[in-house]
């Protein structure tokens, strides 16, 4: 009897895969856009309400790595479509602490600073290095569904 209960134990954990583990990083979870934060160079920064388009987009980040992306767009009616080009599937990699590459296609990718303001609020900041440009940063705010 223990020989079976044995088995029975290792075959459970063994069909286990990574995917059916606890999350690993913090940023494991699905998240809907809710706005943008445009940094300027000079002044205040600048508030993005998401629409009903963008706050419709979802990120699911998994444990293996992958991160599943929909993004939409207004179509020719002003309804809201997939965007097609921007959504699929991605590849996400913490850089170190708070610093997290998204890529997409075995490109290099680009390397957000990632914080949790709380447990259910994911901010996605992109430093800009553009010379001339108006912003310093863009950073995109998720709520955890």
């Amino acid at each position: 009897m223990e020989k079976i209960l044995l088995l029975f134990c290792l075959v459970t954990l063994l069909s286990c895969s990574k995917e059916d583990t606890a999350p690993d990083d913090p940023v494991v979870a699905t998240w809907s856009h809710v706005k943008m934060i445009k940094t300027p160079l000079q002044g205040e920064p600048v508030v993005i309400e998401g629409n009903d388009c963008s706050k419709m987009e979802t990120m699911t980040f998994k444990n293996n790595g992958k991160l599943e992306v929909a993004y939409y767009r207004y179509g020719e009616n002003s309804e809201c479509i997939i965007n097609e080009t921007a959504s699929g599937i991605y590849e996400w990699k913490k850089v170190s602490e708070g610093l997290y590459n998204l890529s997409r296609g075995g490109n290099t990718g680009t390397t957000y600073e990632v914080s949790f303001p709380n447990m259910n609020t994911l901010h996605m900041t992109v430093q800009l290095s553009t010379a001339n440009v108006q912003w310093q940063s863009y950073t995109y705010v998720y709520q955890k569904l």
